[in-house]
């Protein structure tokens, strides 16, 4: 879709007039006739002023791309029981037991 095009469309949608929509830029009403037929191309402030005024992205206004939707994702929740959590859990036990284990083990089979 043309820039033209795009702007026809949006100021009907608007329910705006050629000159309305001139009266609005503080320009001519052929120049908006221009636009529309894509005999010109307006200014950078007056895409500006056209985006906001018709409520869309620069971008949708040249292209007329529709804007992407977005996809909001829930946050994480971080679980204090992680399995990683436990598994160092289990480790250090054994580790402790086994700390206590091997000395009382070699304290009782050396008997004189």
């Amino acid at each position: 879709m043309s820039l033209g095009t795009n702007i026809s469309r949006l100021r009907a949608e608007k329910r705006l007039s050629q000159g309305d929509l001139a009266e609005v830029l503080e320009v001519s009403r052929q120049s908006v006739s221009k636009w529309e037929t894509d005999s010109s191309v307006p200014d950078l402030n007056r895409l500006m002023k056209l985006s906001q005024l018709f409520g869309v992205t620069l971008d949708e206004l040249v292209t007329g791309a529709e804007p992407p939707v977005k996809v909001e994702t829930p946050p994480v929740m971080v679980s204090p029981s992680m399995p990683g959590r436990k598994i160092a859990g289990i480790i250090l036990f054994c580790m402790a037991f086994l700390a206590f284990l091997i000395p009382t083990g070699l304290g009782g089979s050396s008997s004189a």
